[in-house]
């Protein structure tokens, strides 16, 4: 077996500490970023009716609408990454292809990522999960 392949293979098992760190870091930046640009951007907008200056009052809410958009691109990122761990196991054989749903996991939902004493990542079922598992077969 090439060594890139099996290095590949333990990767995500290996570090998925780190993965899930930032995975609970994104989570808070995908709650608090948009929280933080909508507050902002109600301060602005009231600052500029409260100055009764037209161009003012344009600024505000042209800022303000930048803001929600920079909002809901931040809210999506844990999606996006998602998408890029799955555009980087396509043709790869089912050991990297499962090593790296562990990163995905961690960093999409840390919730579900298991780190052991050694610091090696395992996905954690729910019971829902195992329920739907075994329906399939």
């Amino acid at each position: 077996m090439n060594l890139n392949l099996l290095l590949a293979i333990n990767f995500c098992k290996k570090t998925g500490g780190v993965w899930k760190l930032v995975g609970y870091v994104l989570m808070i930046l995908k709650i608090a970023i948009p929280i933080i640009l909508i507050i902002l951007g109600t301060i602005d907008i009231a600052k500029a009716v409260i100055a009764s200056k037209d161009d003012e009052i344009t600024k505000a809410t042209t800022k303000f609408f930048k803001r929600i958009v920079a909002a809901v691109v931040i809210f999506f990122i844990p999606t996006i990454v998602g998408l890029i761990f799955d555009l980087i196991t396509v043709g790869w054989t089912k050991e990297v292809k499962d090593d790296y749903a562990i990163c995905k996991t961690c960093v999409v939902t840390p919730g579900k990522c298991s780190i052991d004493d050694e610091g090696r990542a395992t996905i954690i079922e729910t019971t829902e999960e195992k329920t739907d598992d075994s329906k399939k077969n």
